[in-house]
């Protein structure tokens, strides 16, 4: 890996990435009426955001409760997914 791409470097890229994908997909929906609604895009890439910030701590050196916290956030993210997915497929989609 080059020098000037660390892994915090590298965590910082995919969540910029994650925010560009988000703000696409809620521009798309707004515009279009399909894809996936807000809180499902919430839901989906706040699980992945979570652990992209977790990994930036780690590779940061920050404390260790920062990084549980960032773990904690996106396995609620995660759950909150699973329900949306799994009791909340909505008619005519």
């Amino acid at each position: 890996m080059p020098d000037w791409l660390d892994a915090a470097r590298a965590a910082d890229l995919i969540a910029g990435l994650l925010l560009v994908e988000a703000a696409w997909l809620l521009w798309r929906c707004r515009r279009t009426g399909r894809g996936p609604r807000a809180a499902e895009v919430l839901a989906m890439l706040g699980a992945g955001f979570a652990l992209v910030m977790a990994l930036r701590g780690v590779a940061s050196g920050f404390a260790w409760p920062w990084t549980a916290l960032w773990l904690a956030v996106a396995g609620i993210a995660h759950i909150c997914d699973l329900i949306q997915r799994i009791g909340g497929s909505r008619p005519g989609a």
